[in-house]
Parts: structure tokens; sequence; C-alpha cells
């Protein structure tokens, strides 16, 4: 996950919880594989540069942390329920039947209640599931120059 192997020292409590056993099924097979099933495009990005985490994500969306659905076990990170307030670059967006989506963040990258801009990959085509797509991929509501620059990215 993020370019790091996933080592899972101790299957048996992930069997105690399979929704934690399935999602960690499902991010070790992406980890794997070095594209997105859209296109081609590498899951993570090592850049620091904003442009190019901008142009390399499959979607940059402003969001509404609401609580944390899964702790990272055998990884550093955690995925939160997000609700989606505003799509900036991306059309295809899969909701669950909540009408939310859920996204994994770097650990201390988010807080519970916070808004941030965030880039993101998708998991798989028809997942509600999205990855944070590098580690200066989440940027606070309030960064008004980040997100400036941010939007210049998109309208050129």
């Amino acid at each position: 996950m993020y370019d790091q192997p996933i080592i899972v020292n101790n299957k048996n409590k992930l069997n105690q919880a399979s929704e934690i056993s399935k999602y960690v099924r499902d991010i070790k097979s992406l980890s794997k594989s070095t594209s997105a099933t859209d296109g081609g495009k590498t899951t993570y990005t090592e850049s620091t540069d904003m442009k190019t985490i901008v142009s390399e994500a499959d979607l940059v969306l402003e969001v509404s942390i609401e609580d944390l659905k899964v702790e990272g076990l055998v990884h550093n990170g955690n995925t939160y329920t997000c609700d989606v307030t505003d799509i900036i670059k991306g059309d295809s967006l899969q909701k669950g039947e909540d009408g939310k989506i859920l996204v994994t963040f770097l650990k201390g990258s988010v807080e519970i209640g916070g808004k941030y801009v965030v880039a993101v990959n998708r998991v798989g085509k028809d997942s509600i599931i999205y990855t944070q797509s590098s580690k200066n991929s989440v940027i606070s509501v309030d960064d008004n120059k980040l997100l400036d620059e941010i939007h210049s990215y998109i309208q050129d």
C-alpha cells in the first residue's frame, strides 16, 4: 500500500473481522499491480509537485470526513467515510447506498469532522473505496493559496 508491502503477521486477528479481511485482500491485490484498472496510471505518486499530483490523480474532491470506518492494522492507512461536497476533477464517482464514499488516508492526514480537498485514485472500476494518491494529496479547505493553485492546474 502506498508503494510499501503489506505484511500480515497475525492472520487470525484479521479473520475475526471479515470486513477488514476483505478490505486487506482488495488493497493487497491492488498494491501488487502497477496500474489502476481504468487507464494504466500508477496508483500512488511519490511526487511533491502539486501539478504532478493533480494531473496523476483520478479525482480531486472536496470532502468532509464523517467517521473512521476501518483502522489500518497492517499498513499506515485508515479508511474513513466521507461526504463529497464537490468534484473538482473527474466525472465518474461511485458512491455507496448512503451517498458516501470510503477513502483510505495515510494515518494522521485527516481528522474526523475536517473538510479537505483531496487527490485520490480509484481502487477498482465499481468500488466506492478510494485511496490517497500521494503523501501530499490532502489539503485543508482553508488553504486558499494552494486551492487556487490546484484549480489553475485543472483549468490548464
